[in-house]
């Protein structure tokens, strides 16, 4: 179904959009650099591209190689088009063992060099074109082994063996013309092209069900992160244990994809991994989406709503007046109010698909086909869930990149999102699902091996969503700001550890916190350490009644009424994974909130002082 998708996406491009996507047989590729011959095929100069990256361009399709000699059409590495090795020649104090890997690298560069110049003759030998004469002329005159002693060769060294695809530019007095942009050469190529498709064995296409031939080599897939950057294989087959029976060394007869579905799915997925609104990264899962109906608007708007922070590259300082616009509309989402955003088809169905590299190959994580608009209510949902209490100078919505990030490992070399929880938690978004319970338990462990602030925004998010989902807890009950009304236990114990802990502060000026030494077991278990901290509360209310009597005797009213017994009866020995998620939801909650008057007395003094907000379900 996914390939049967992306064939029939082809064909939309094609028709609304020729110029994004390559044609059969052509593909794009990232030009390194032009190589200038003149009309007798004598090269002349060589001109690496103004972009690092390479000059994308609409090239002949390659030939797919992971090892031996296949030559391309007009763009290819300088081995083949030059006969040029692949590394320099070594200096005179160098090895032995160096001196012969040389020598092997001139040797095969020079085999290159021939099965470039013989799929050359076999495609130009006929056509009628100055520029297809002066490519000719410069295989045929064009001697590998005296290439070094050119000076062009020597200038350009550096460049040349620096690896990347070259193309032939051909120059003449009116100036100069690239060999892909020769109409006489490109009919050429869609004829071999062609007459290829018709000596492959036909049999049933499992993509378009017809008769076909079939594509034994499938095509590669660039962009996806963390894959090899010549790009990777979403279906091969090179490997006993992967052939049916009867099909032994057969490779793409053992599941029939006949050659233009292939090209067709290739080019698809190779345009929507390379355009920005089509795709997003989070963590090691590259995410490509696409719309049957008004697609450039559908992704575009789906990938400022969902994926928006996903990308590297994004800074949180960044486009403000954007962002702003971006929470207004996610705010529109949330109470079910219309969408100004013209263009959106919310009937139209909607793609979605996660990728992850896999040696390689490519590993498919999920796969969701659903409407537009159901998707978009999907992440709607998501963002009510996650709605809480937030400093009034941060993003009111918090993307999946920055929920991943709040649970990662700071100090760890491979962080603890890239694998495990991207594709489980983009499933819970898409599909309004259970949040993977991994995440979960991350947030909780994270929080209780942070010492700097360690129930931040975003973790508090996490458990307040995942109790909402995962363990049944109602909006009603785990609300977006503190709740005084809620009777539960955990709940409770959290609101007084956080007014345990601005006590401390307060009485001791702010140079000790008992979140450091007694957060872990307050929150795992209450009856070992509430005692402790309400002798030691005792303590620091004496010290803060003798200069602020007001305000020790409101802590202890506050005190009171959150441990009152209609809350809190009995410490509890232990409490479970879903009861800590509550401790830490009420002390966040009551960290977040300012007391009516101002001041610092039912929250650590820093933050209660003013520094943040309480959101609210009223549209700003």
């Amino acid at each position: 179904m996914l390939l049967k998708d992306l064939s029939d996406y082809y064909g939309q491009l094609l028709k609304d959009h020729p110029d994004d996507v390559a044609r059969p047989g052509w593909s794009t590729c990232n030009v390194k650099g032009f190589l200038e011959i003149d009309r007798n095929g004598r090269l002349i100069n060589v001109v690496p591209a103004a972009d690092k990256r390479g000059l994308a361009l609409r090239v002949p399709e390659h030939a797919k190689k992971s090892s031996g000699i296949k030559a391309n059409f007009l763009c290819d590495a300088t081995s083949y088009l030059l006969g040029v090795p692949a590394r320099k020649k070594p200096g005179s104090d160098a090895s032995n063992e160096e001196h012969a890997i040389y020598a092997k690298d001139v040797d095969r560069a020079r085999k290159c060099f021939e099965a470039s110049r013989e799929l050359h003759h076999e495609l130009l030998d006929t056509v009628d074109s100055s520029i297809a004469r002066a490519i000719l002329s410069h295989y045929d005159s064009w001697k590998p082994s005296e290439a070094k002693n050119t000076s062009v060769i020597s200038s350009y060294a550096d460049t040349l063996v620096a690896g990347g695809f070259f193309m032939f530019s051909v120059v003449s007095d009116d100036g100069g013309r690239l060999a892909v942009d020769d109409l006489e050469m490109a009919a050429a190529w869609d004829e071999r092209y062609a007459r290829d498709d018709d000596t492959s064995v036909p049999m049933r296409c499992l993509v378009t069900g017809e008769m076909a031939p079939v594509a034994r080599l499938h095509p590669s897939i660039k962009g996806v992160v963390g894959a090899q950057s010549s790009g990777a294989s979403l279906v091969s087959f090179n490997d006993r244990s992967s052939e049916s029976y009867g099909h032994v060394q057969e490779q793409g007869r053992n599941a029939p994809v006949s050659k233009r579905a292939a090209q067709a799915y290739g080019a698809s997925l190779n345009h929507l991994l390379s355009d920005r609104i089509h795709h997003a990264r989070l963590g090691d899962t590259t995410i490509a989406y696409w719309s049957d109906r008004c697609d450039h608007a559908n992704a575009e708007f789906m990938s400022q709503v969902a994926f928006d922070g996903a990308f590297a590259d994004i800074k949180p300082d960044e486009g403000s007046s954007v962002r702003e616009q971006l929470d207004g509309t996610i705010r529109r989402l949330i109470q079910g109010k219309p969408v100004e955003a013209s263009g959106l088809d919310f009937d139209a169905p909607f793609h979605i698909i996660g990728l992850a590299p896999n040696a390689s190959r490519l590993s498919v994580r999920f796969v969701l086909k659903s409407r537009f608009g159901d998707v978009v209510e999907n992440v709607a949902e998501h963002y009510r869930c996650l709605e809480i209490a937030a400093p009034k100078d941060s993003r009111l919505f918090l993307d999946p990149y920055a929920l991943l990030r709040a649970v990662e490992n700071p100090h760890s070399t491979k962080p603890v999102f890239s694998s495990p929880l991207v594709a489980p938690l983009m499933r819970a978004i898409l599909n309004d699902e259970e949040y993977p319970i991994g995440l979960y338990q991350a947030a909780i462990l994270r929080i209780k091996a942070t010492q700097d602030n360690p129930v931040n925004r975003e973790r508090a998010a996490i458990i307040k969503a995942c109790l909402i989902r995962n363990f049944g807890k109602s909006k009603e009950e785990v609300t977006v700001k503190l709740n005084e009304g809620r009777p539960d236990t955990a709940y409770n114990l959290g609101r007084a550890f956080c007014l345990l802990e601005s006590i401390q502060w307060n009485a001791n000026d702010g140079k000790t916190n008992i979140a450091s030494r007694f957060m872990n077991s307050a929150s795992s278990a209450p009856a070992i350490a509430f005692p402790v901290l309400l002798r030691l509360a005792n303590v620091h209310l004496k010290k803060i009644a003798s200069s602020r009597a007001g305000l020790a005797a409101d802590y202890k009213k506050r005190l009171a009424e959150v441990l009152g017994e209609n809350r809190v009866s009995v410490f509890p020995q232990r409490l479970t994974l879903g009861e800590q998620g509550d401790f830490f939801l009420g002390y966040y909650h009551q960290y977040a909130s300012k007391s009516k008057d101002g001041n610092a007395s039912d929250g650590i003094r820093h933050i209660a002082a003013g520094n943040v907000c309480d959101t609210t379900n009223e549209e700003e």
